[in-house]
C-alpha cells in the first residue's frame, strides 16, 4: 500500500520554493510466468514505485526530486529552483 501523503502539504511547501509544483506517485506490481513445453519454467515478480514532484519558477529554473521511499517526507525535502536545493543524492535540476 501506498503511504498516506498529504498532497495540499507537500503542495504548500514546495509552493514556498517555487511559482508552480506538481507531484507524480506511482506504484505498480508485475508477474511473469515463463512456460515451456507446457511446464512453467520461471515466475518472475516485482514492485516498481517512487515519488516525483517538480518545482518551478517564472522565468527561471525548474527543480525536480524524486525518491522510491514513499514514506519519505518529500514536502520537507521539495526541490527549489531558486537556491539550487533538493532532496539528496537523487536530485535532478534542469537548466
Amino acid at each position: 500500500m501506498i503511504a498516506k501523503v498529504d498532497l495540499e502539504e507537500v503542495l504548500q511547501v514546495a509552493g514556498r520554493n517555487g511559482d508552480f509544483a506538481e507531484v507524480f506517485m506511482e506504484r505498480s506490481v508485475q508477474t511473469r510466468v515463463s512456460m515451456e513445453a507446457g511446464k512453467i519454467e520461471r515466475v518472475i515478480s516485482g514492485r516498481d514505485q517512487g515519488t516525483g514532484i517538480r518545482v518551478g519558477a517564472a522565468g527561471e529554473n525548474t527543480a525536480y526530486g524524486y525518491t522510491t521511499d514513499l514514506t519519505s517526507k518529500l514536502g520537507e525535502k521539495s526541490a527549489s529552483p531558486r537556491n539550487g536545493t533538493g532532496y539528496h543524492p537523487t536530485f535532478v535540476e534542469n537548466q
